[in-house]
């Protein structure tokens, strides 16, 4: 289970870097497990942009991150999207 929540879990942080651990590790940079940094007030964020609150670009906490978690991460998300695949199909949209 992921430790973050959605609020701060905002960008290549324990979600986004437990998927790249799952499938491409090798895009990490050096440092991605320390480079944390929290964002509390994030009100501005979608008018201001990321680079008011992060100069790194990141925005949460990235060493939460687990290869084991990206695993269940991309599992829920493929059968998330075969339950709408197959209510589409079945309704033939």
């Amino acid at each position: 289970a992921l430790v973050s929540t959605m609020h701060d879990d905002i960008h290549a942080s324990e979600l986004e870097a437990s998927i790249l651990l799952a499938a491409y590790p090798d895009y990490l940079r050096d440092g991605w497990a320390s480079a944390e940094h929290a964002a509390t007030d994030l009100r501005y964020l979608t008018t201001v942009g990321m680079r008011a609150y992060t100069s790194s670009g990141v925005i949460g906490y990235p060493s939460y991150a687990t290869a084991d978690k990206g695993y269940r991460i991309l599992d829920d998300l493929g059968q998330a999207a075969k339950s709408l695949i197959d209510l589409v199909t079945a309704r033939g949209l």
